[in-house]
């Protein structure tokens, strides 16, 4: 019980993504994906670091 249980805690998967666009109305898309305990993390930093060099220039989050 105890492996399974400590299976399911560490197998866990994320996709995290986040769309923006700019004044012209060009699109782009901030996505990763991870699994585990150190895959999700770092899908959700990929995503945050994605979305925080759009904004510098000039992108803004939009409502998916």
């Amino acid at each position: 019980m105890r492996i399974l249980l400590l299976t399911l805690l560490l197998s866990g998967c994320v996709s995290p993504s986040q769309v923006m666009v700019d004044g012209n109305g060009h699109f782009v898309r901030c996505a990763a994906g991870g699994f585990g305990i150190f895959g999700a993390p770092l899908a959700y930093r990929s995503v945050s670091t994605c979305v925080e060099d759009m904004e510098r220039v000039s992108y803004r989050k939009t409502k998916e």
